[in-house]
């Protein structure tokens, strides 16, 4: 019993006590009974990391607990215990099962009046995994530092056989720092875009780089984000401009390199020329959206893949002639046969649609096929129908597809056996011939006057009365020979027509010939078609055909030579000056520091150029004039303007010659209504012959007269050149106005030109009702006088005034200004936006017409200070764009300058652009000085 100072607790009071104890000093612990190995207990941080289900332990032995076995544990602690040899064991205990470790101490205590062992410790199983995990680390250290070593010499053996397959591939290859923005291009890579081996700012720098369509920019910008978002892999097609300045469809695989921490560090890059597969992946696309088209005549379609021998697609109108998906080609030939009804056009059909004779059609290179034959429709009807089959490859697999097609063609394949039976037959008597009867049924003719119509009459009657009345004596025997009805059968049964030719007297007794022709309609039944037709006017123009031929080729023989000669003038007129960009290219080139020679060698390419832009001028003029296409315009001139003009533009050519120029001129008005355009042509044509021919020292004048013409409101212009230059012959001046022709001392003195000019000033001038008249001396000089009628007018030509005042117009109005420039041409929008940069414009650009609308209607107003449009450009052309700006609903769709930039120079080129809307236009290729007038006009206007 507790005496007065003793606190009494009760068992369950001190069993809680117990494990509130040890639960909370985070040691593992066990207690086992030493004789059973039952467990007495064992504590929630040992259980959890034994992986226990909580108080498991309960009626069970420490080894059916630790180690599921049916027996006690062979090297059992507890023996070491019992014998007395050691008092307390510390060890490190593993239990493998539950993949645990503990550092554990056991001792024998006294539980409850039984002897039993007490497991107590830590959990070291995370520590030792640890360490385990460093020593094998510190291992693989070691084993990296030699392999490093191999590696590195194992690296650059590789890399130099990588570079080596790689350009041998057709390859292109980079690596690319995505933290540093750093790119190293493989020397091919460098060398085909024009770019540095090293690039800082990448991608920006090669996405902005010439060798990156404009067009395909985004994309790579796109899919170049991805890398730096941390995406593994993308793969993508742009179009890019390699060193051959041809745009090819490349395709770029990216791949990710990650740190650590799984962050991406580096790119590897690799791009490849895919024209071919990116065409295949077209035509695919187009034969799929075929495919799904709509089409009333189509009454079939088939896509399969050879290759594998699979239907991938079958599509019929009749829902009765619907096939299974994904069986065998040669199922769907089957299938098909049933339906054709000839058994000639059968076999066709199935030779045709044969897999191994469509895959080796293919690898021959035939990749279409037509077939045309009848089939049976499900309502009994016979159609005539045509099988068209496109082959195709796979770019992906390599697997050859087949896209068949079968249209209803029986309309227009009746409609044309009846054309070519009328065309064939070209009768004027027409019947049908029974040959087992022997009777002939005659429909339509001349000879129906003779016989009744639509009545069977036997052929012997019939054969007597033609013999008769018609056929003249010299083929009497021949006819009443062939008229015999066994020797017709034996002609029809060897041959599907028959044809004889005789002498007939016609209704007006005149002589001629008739041909009789048979022709097999119904071979079963024996019908012929009978026809007549009278053929002496075919063999009079047959005659007369042989003339006409004769005289052709004769014409086609002169023609030909006339040909040759033009051609070897037009060799040599346009070699000369593309020798001559060509040889100073290459100098320049060669030595691009050497300042002197480069800017000699641009100017003599400039010149040359403007040579071989005069020669293709000039052959487009007189080929128009003399197909007739040229339209004659008639606006207000300025005389006096026109005069100083010439004078303005020829002067220093003639002060760098030491020539001398007189100038003359007496008009009465101010203004004449003339072609202005082909009044330059004429004007420049004469006076840079003039000055062309005259030596150094001459003399050239130049006059305008006006002289009294006769009628009111009209005027007689005589425009004048006289030069002291080397003369002609009366031979020569003869031959002036031919193609080509160059004066002989024109040729001595190497004096260059294309020998058309003359040609097409004297086109130009009759087409204007005027006439040209050559007066000259050899030695002495030249006088071309040009008179042409012309109405006088009081209007003032605005076009001209405005434009002169612009020359004077300050070029600062235009800087900081925005043009829309309206362009498809990759290499005129560089020299566009470049001839803006200069004068501080911006160039937004379109590429096609529609694009140029779409970019204006949603601009705000004042965006854009005027449009630079371009006339030939794809899906809407210049002129249908500016009719649509104007049409708009835009603020500034009536007011904002639209000036047309285009290669068509001609006058009804012009007329055009300013009828679509437009306010001027400027031809190809652009002269800087006129762009800059004509915007700072209209720009500062607007």
């Amino acid at each position: 019993m507790p005496n007065g100072n003793e606190v009494v607790v009760s068992i369950p009071k001190i069993v809680e006590l117990f494990k509130q104890i040890t639960e909370d000093s985070g040691l593992c612990m066990m207690i086992t009974d030493t004789h059973t190995y039952e467990i007495y207990y064992v504590n929630q941080v040992m259980q959890k990391v034994l992986h226990k289900q909580q108080n498991s332990y309960h009626g069970k032995t420490c080894y059916e607990y630790l180690h599921s076995y049916v027996s006690p544990c062979p090297s059992c602690i507890m023996n070491k215990l019992k014998n007395g040899k050691q008092q307390e064991i510390e060890e490190l205990r593993c239990y493998k099962e539950q993949g645990a470790c503990f550092k554990l101490q056991t001792r024998l205590i006294n539980w409850d009046g039984k002897e039993a062992l007490i497991d107590y410790g830590t959990d070291l199983t995370a520590q030792l995994k640890a360490q385990k995990t460093l020593e094998a680390n510190n291992r693989k250290l070691e084993n990296i530092v030699v392999m490093e070593k191999v590696a590195t010499k194992q690296a650059t053996e590789s890399q130099q056989a990588l570079n080596e397959v790689i350009n041998k591939a057709g390859i292109w290859y980079w690596t690319y720092d995505i933290n540093s923005g750093m790119a190293v291009l493989q020397t091919k890579c460098a060398i085909d875009f024009g770019v540095p081996d090293i690039q800082t700012n990448f991608p920006e720098r090669m996405i902005n780089s010439p060798a990156v369509v404009p067009a395909s920019r985004p994309i790579f910008t796109a899919e170049m984000n991805k890398i730096k978002a941390g995406e593994p892999h993308v793969e993508f097609t742009i179009q890019m401009v390699p060193k051959d300045n041809n745009i090819h469809w490349v395709k770029i695989n990216v791949m990710t390199i990650y740190d650590e921490n799984k962050k991406p560090v580096k790119a590897i890059c690799l791009g490849q020329i895919v024209d071919k597969a990116k065409a295949m992946e077209e035509d695919i696309k187009r034969e799929e959206t075929r495919m799904r088209a709509s089409d009333e005549n189509l009454l079939a379609r088939v896509a399969a893949n050879l290759t594998k021998n699979l239907v991938l697609e079958y599509k019929a109108k009749d829902a009765k002639a619907l096939y299974t998906y994904h069986q065998g080609t040669d199922d769907l030939i089957k299938f098909s046969l049933n339906i054709i009804v000839n058994k000639e056009e059968r076999a066709q059909f199935q030779a045709l649609n044969d897999r191994s004779f469509l895959l080796k059609s293919f690898a021959q290179g035939k990749t279409e096929h037509v077939l045309e034959y009848r089939r049976k429709m499900p309502d009994g009807r016979v159609f005539w129908v045509r099988n068209v089959i496109h082959l195709l490859q796979e770019p992906s697999t390599g697997d050859i597809l087949m896209y068949e097609y079968c249209y209803n063609i029986h309309a227009n394949k009746m409609m044309t056996e009846l054309l070519n039976v009328m065309i064939e037959l070209d009768y004027e008597t027409i019947g049908s011939l029974n040959l087992q009867v022997g009777y002939i049924t005659l429909f339509s003719g001349n000879d129906v006057d003779h016989f009744p119509s639509g009545e069977a009459l036997d052929i012997d009657t019939i054969a007597a009365i033609y013999a008769k009345k018609f056929i003249m004596q010299e083929d009497i025997t021949r006819f009443k020979k062939i008229a015999k009805l066994a020797y017709l059968r034996q002609k029809m049964s060897e041959q599907d027509r028959y044809e004889e030719i005789f002498h007939i007297r016609r209704k007006d007794r005149t002589s001629g010939l008739v041909k009789f022709r048979l022709v097999n309609y119904d071979k079963e039944n024996e019908i012929c078609i009978l026809t007549c037709i009278d053929v002496t006017d075919i063999q009079r123009e047959e005659e007369q055909k042989k003339d006409v031929l004769t005289e052709a080729l004769e014409v086609a023989e002169r023609a030909n030579k006339a040909k040759s000669v033009f051609l070897s003038s037009m060799s040599h007129d346009i070699r000369t000056p593309l020798n001559a960009i060509i040889g100073m290219s290459n100098l320049a080139l060669e030595d691009p520091d050497n300042l002197a020679q480069a800017k000699e060698s641009i100017k003599l390419i400039k010149d040359a150029s403007d040579n071989l832009m005069s020669l293709i001028n000039d052959i487009l003029d007189l080929s128009r004039i003399e197909r007739g296409k040229t339209e004659v315009s008639s606006v207000p001139v300025s005389l006096k303007e026109f005069h100083k003009s010439m004078e303005d533009l020829y002067r220093p050519l003639i002060q760098e010659k030491h020539q001398r120029l007189e100038s003359k001129i007496r008009v009465k008005h101010d203004f004449y209504l003339a072609d202005e355009v082909h009044l330059k042509r004429v004007a420049e044509n004469i006076i840079s012959n003039a000055i062309k021919y005259t030596p150094a020292g001459g003399k050239i004048t130049l006059s305008i007269e006006e002289v009294p013409y006769g009628h009111e409101g009209m005027a007689l212009l005589k425009f004048g050149v006289t030069d002291n230059g080397v003369g002609m012959t009366k031979e020569e001046v003869d031959q002036i106005y031919e193609p080509f022709f160059r004066a002989q001392e024109a040729i001595n003195g190497h004096a260059q030109g294309t020998g058309l000019g003359m040609s097409i000033v004297k086109s130009i001038v009759e087409m204007l009702n005027g006439n040209i008249e050559i007066k000259s001396i050899p030695g002495k000089g030249t006088k071309v006088t040009v008179t042409l009628p012309l109405r006088t007018t009081q209007e003032l030509n605005i076009s001209q005034e405005t434009m002169e005042k612009g020359k004077e117009e300050d070029q600062s109005a235009l800087n900081g200004k925005v043009i829309l420039l309206a362009e498809d041409n990759d290499i005129n929008i560089i020299v566009a936006k470049k001839l803006l940069e200069k004068v501080g414009v911006r160039a937004v650009v379109a590429k096609t017409g529609k694009a140029a609308f779409d970019r204006f209607v949603k601009s705000r107003p004042g965006e854009f200070a005027g449009i630079l449009m371009d006339v030939q450009m794809p899906i809407m052309n210049g002129l249908d764009a500016t009719k649509a700006i104007r049409s708009s609903s835009h603020a500034e769709a009536k007011t904002i300058p639209i000036i047309a930039m285009t290669a068509n120079a001609f006058a009804e080129d012009i007329r055009k652009s300013l009828e679509a809307g437009m306010n001027a236009h400027l031809s190809k290729p652009i002269k800087p000085n006129q762009l800059y007038q004509t915007l700072e006009h209209f720009v500062s206007r607007n």
